[in-house]
């Protein structure tokens, strides 16, 4: 049987009214709301949830549906797709909205962790893409060393350069949150034999997106072999491996404001000093020697402690060694006997002896010299006799004359001006004494003069004092 064909003529009209018939909802227009603003939305534009910050686990937006039509609208269907996306329950379809009136519903964001997700709003035939984004809380772990910087992130175990035993190498933990959200660092502790945090940071501490928290740190071998330590940083710990390294010897060891030769009866402030900076921790002493040139030594050469040692401490990186409890130099008593002294520098680096085996040392001459007389002093006996006491030194220890000179008071003639004594045998028995030894080649000289006129006629007493190796200078007391 053939098929009846229906004449084309009759099909068009049906056609031209199927395209003029006014389509369902042609009167919707759409909104979103976001923070209590209000934006249109079109057909097909990406919904945008708010970015999550620190403290937020989800979003809402509202959309609103708006009938700006003049006849009664119907809504068969609205759905969200999207694991990160919840649609807000809605009354039971079809929802009809009036003329003039909006249908208003909520859409939440609620990620189940950070990232970036998409979704779908379906209103009957009209999608609306979805998106939202929880950024992420990402602390980064990293050691600053003064020429690298080593990454923590990938790892958990990290090499130090070496360094050398009773020395240090700073280095500074850096804490740096790449992420989006802000970050807490609850947690931050670095343990070992020979590794110390420097400044300890106060905890919990906030390091937002960008920001870095950044703490001191040192490993510091006490002896040469390896050292290990652990840091750790919330729930995260890497391994810290470096090596303590023998320390090298030292070269050159300066005492400086020493004068040579040294002069007598003198507190020359001296320092130590090495010739460049050493990598590690040095202690030790300094030792004093002295080798008289009259077989007599003298127990007054002295450093300031009252001692013949001064403890020694160069810290790392420093030249300039610290003497005694904290002063970087000590006074060094150089007595009145003639002779070498000899300052004896003995140093170690974590218990390691860095001065080859044997002080390095220096050495100062006291030369033997003419008599020096410091001091006149007089006490009256009679109206016509004083007692006139002569101190000074002679770093040869030995004086053979004293010589006065008398003046008298302005209108005096005195008799005789000038005296002359031999004393060599009686200033070889006292330097030969036991007694003497405590003083070094100090004296102190009480001549008795007698005058055949009062004693209130002088005006002055000048003295001088000489050995085989010259004179003394004059020293002149007013009797006044």
């Amino acid at each position: 049987m053939r098929s009846k064909k229906l004449p084309l003529t009759l099909l068009l009209p049906v056609l031209a009214l199927l395209a003029t018939a006014p389509r369902a909802g042609a009167a919707l227009t759409y909104q979103t709301e976001v923070d209590g603003a209000a934006q249109p939305l079109a057909v097909g534009d990406t919904l945008e949830f708010p970015s999550l910050t620190a403290g937020e686990d989800s979003s809402v937006v509202t959309v609103r549906v708006l009938n700006t039509g003049e006849e009664v609208e119907q809504i068969d269907s609205i759905k969200v797709e999207g694991a990160a996306f919840t649609l807000a329950p809605l009354a039971e379809f079809p929802i009809l909205i009036g003329s003039g009136s909006a249908l208003v519903f909520q859409i939440r964001f609620n990620p189940p962790a950070p990232g970036e997700f998409g979704g779908r709003l379906s209103i009957d035939a009209d999608q609306f893409p979805l998106s939202g984004e929880k950024p992420a809380v990402q602390l980064s772990l990293s050691l600053r060393l003064p020429n690298q910087t080593l990454e923590l992130d990938r790892v958990t175990r990290v090499s130090l350069p070496s360094v050398t035993a009773g020395g240090r190498l700073e280095f500074t933990i850096v804490v740096k949150n790449l992420g989006g959200l802000a970050g807490q660092v609850t947690f931050l502790d670095l343990s070992g034999y020979g590794f110390a945090l420097l400044s300890a940071p106060v905890l919990p501490a906030t390091v937002g997106p960008g920001e870095s928290l950044e703490v001191n740190a040192q490993v510091a071998p006490k002896a040469a072999g390896n050292v290990m330590g652990v840091l750790r940083v919330n729930d995260r710990s890497v391994q810290i491996e470096s090596v303590g390294g023998n320390p090298p010897q030292l070269q050159e060891i300066r005492i400086t404001d020493l004068p040579n030769p040294a002069p007598p009866l003198a507190q020359p402030a001296i320092g130590l000093e090495l010739a460049e900076p050493y990598p590690a921790d040095l202690v030790g002493r300094l030792t004093l020697d002295f080798t008289s040139e009259s077989f007599v030594s003298e127990p007054t050469i002295v450093f300031s402690t009252g001692t013949r040692q001064v403890d020694v401490r160069i810290p790392a990186g420093s030249t300039r060694a610290i003497l005694g409890p904290d002063l970087d130099y000590v006074l060094l008593q150089t007595g009145t006997t003639a002779g070498v002294i000899t300052l004896s520098a003995s140093l170690t680096a974590a218990g390691i002896d860095v001065t080859g085996g044997s002080p390095l040392t220096y050495s100062v001459r006291v030369v033997p010299s003419e008599p020096q007389i410091y001091s006149l002093d007089v006490t009256t006996v009679g109206d016509r006799s004083f007692d006139l006491m002569v101190t000074g030194f002679a770093t040869s220890r030995s004086l053979s004359e004293l010589e006065f000179q008398f003046q008298g008071r302005p209108g005096v003639r005195l008799d005789t001006t000038e005296l002359s004594l031999d004393v060599e045998r009686a200033f070889a028995s006292w330097y030969r004494s036991q007694a003497s030894q405590s003083f070094g080649s100090q004296f102190t000289a009480t001549v008795r003069v007698t005058l055949s006129v009062e004693a209130t006629a002088l005006d002055s007493v000048t003295v001088t004092a000489a050995n085989e190796l010259g004179k003394s200078a004059p020293k002149t007391l007013g009797l006044r």
